[in-house]
């Protein structure tokens, strides 16, 4: 791997996109290329996404030594206002508690003035220059510059395509195809059905001791970092009616709460970092399109890994939505359902990878076709 680093000023003069651009060993001429995006967070180029405690839980960095093995160029890039991440940020001896690492990360490797100011619409920019960076570069083949992308990277890019975007082929990890807001409207209501399960002796109630024993039982929650304490009533018992609307409730709370703040106001990420800006939060609220159909009219190859027992972007529920668009498509969509895998494509976990070796394997044969 021969890395080359740049230093981009944004097209909004707000921030500067720095990244690198990983060369095979021994390339002669021009290669193709494959430009990483990552989903939502305070995500670096190395794309950290696992928590084996391994180099593999460096998602883009892992994939880019795949792609350099085969002869494929990877582009890697910061989001704007984001230096580091929690493994490579500078050593904090006198951090005791995870609030204290927690708050050391966020100082040392996010800019919240930068990260305040982020919008779908620069998003996008970032990623669109990035691109057309990458194109430029004497070492790529131009026409041979496809895109790779992860969770809410795959909204952005697919919004890209629409408006004029010709990567020489798409892959995607994680498809978003429904729209944002309906998609929301799943993780923050409809996925929570799962509890129902719960109801052990089929009376249509869940005791708080149901709840309890059938939470271990099934690990979906547990394994994304949720507590047993928020799925339990506080009368002892749900009725699904019951639960039914406290879920909605909340989500609309959360609505109206996200609705009535300014554009420009900051995204709390945790202790005193900003995630974006509401504007950029406000798009999951009220964004009502298909994301699939922006695809439709891509002419070039794409190809979307989604996991069975995905938390974000469910399988099954995503592909669905392609499915029933097939029709539309210039190019029909090669779609790749992993069961038994999450949204990062690991069977270990329904959010969190590192990506599993088969996996792995199928998203690079699809990368290098995607350049090709």
């Amino acid at each position: 791997m021969i890395a080359t680093t740049f230093s981009l000023p944004t097209l909004d003069g707000a921030a500067t996109l720095t990244g690198q651009i990983d060369y095979p060993d021994g390339a002669k001429g021009p290669v193709p290329a494959v430009v990483m995006v990552p989903g939502t967070g305070l995500f670096d180029r190395d794309g950290l996404l696992g928590g084996g405690g391994t180099d593999a839980d460096f998602v883009f960095r892992d994939l880019a030594k795949a792609l350099n093995a085969r002869g494929v160029a990877a582009v890697r890039y910061d989001y704007r206002g984001v230096r580091c991440n929690a493994r490579t940020m500078p050593p904090c001896p006198e951090c005791a508690t995870p609030a204290e690492r927690t708050k050391h990360y966020l100082d040392a490797c996010v800019d919240d003035a930068v990260r305040g100011g982020v919008t779908p619409e620069n998003m996008r920019s970032d990623i669109a220059q990035v691109f057309a960076h990458a194109q430029k570069q004497p070492g790529i083949d131009a026409a041979r510059v496809a895109i790779f992308a992860h969770s809410e990277g795959t909204l952005h890019t697919a919004h890209l395509v629409a408006d004029g975007l010709k990567p020489s082929g798409i892959v995607y990890m994680g498809l978003m195809a429904e729209s944002p807001k309906s998609l929301l409207h799943w993780q923050q209501v409809e996925r929570f059905y799962r509890v129902f399960d719960a109801d052990a002796d089929a009376d249509g109630v869940m005791t708080n001791d149901e709840i309890k024993a059938w939470f271990d039982r099934d690990g979906y929650f547990k394994a994304i970092g949720f507590p047993v304490e928020q799925f339990l009533s506080p009368t002892d018992s749900w009725t699904e009616e019951a639960l039914r609307g406290v879920l909605q409730r909340g989500y609309e709370q959360q609505r109206d709460t996200a609705l009535a703040a300014a554009d420009t106001d900051p995204v709390p990420a945790g202790a005193s970092g900003v995630l974006a800006s509401y504007r950029w939060w406000k798009q999951f609220f009220t964004d009502e399109t298909t994301v699939a159909s922006l695809l439709t009219g891509y002419p070039g190859p794409l190809f979307a890994h989604n996991g069975g027992k995905d938390s974000q972007t469910p399988g099954a529920r995503e592909f669905a939505v392609v499915e029933a668009l097939r029709p539309q498509f210039k190019v029909p969509p090669v779609l790749r359902l992993h069961e038994g895998k999450g949204h990062t494509l690991s069977a270990a976990s329904p959010l969190v990878g590192p990506v599993d070796a088969d996996a792995k394997a199928a998203l690079v044969e699809d990368l290098v076709s995607a350049t090709k």
